[in-house]
């Protein structure tokens, strides 16, 4: 169910915790991340991109805001507002798409691979979503585990 059981059982009003979204935490170290970042992962999709939010004429039929849309109700389900979205595109570099704090913080000024990066606003049902996209090699270059400890 690639992070299914929560979905499930936050519709019966059950939480469980650091299980949203497709990377979870079997070992205590990894808790910090999971415990506040849902992060989905998505794979196989043809023919979508960020761009599609800007130029598309129906905006919120595209797959990137479906991708939005699931990864946000997965956050609140956590009880957070982070989330990384990973996306391979068929032929092309792995990127990451990031929530508003994680496209915010202050590393991302001064690193070199931050100038390689997009940044964008969508609207999802009723929500201002802000995010950050860039390639997911240059996010493991900017970002540590200690990073995320605190959030």
């Amino acid at each position: 169910m690639s992070g299914g059981r929560a979905t499930v059982r936050g519709k019966q009003g059950k939480a469980t915790a650091n299980q949203y979204g497709d990377i979870t935490a079997t070992d205590s170290i990894g808790e910090p991340l999971v415990s506040k970042v849902v992060i989905e992962l998505k794979r196989g999709y043809k023919n979508w991109s960020v761009m599609d939010t800007l130029d598309s004429a129906t905006p919120h039929t595209t797959q990137f805001y479906k991708f939005l849309q699931q990864v946000l109700a997965a956050c609140k389900l956590a009880n957070t507002d982070y989330f990384l979205l990973i996306c391979k595109r068929d032929r092309r570099q792995p990127i990451v798409i990031m929530s508003k704090w994680l496209a915010g913080h202050p590393l991302m000024g001064t690193s070199p691979e931050y100038r390689k990066h997009i940044r964008g606003e969508v609207h999802v049902e009723g929500d201002t979503v802000h995010y950050c996209a860039m390639l997911l090699k240059d996010f493991f270059a900017i970002y540590r585990p200690e990073h995320f400890i605190g959030l």
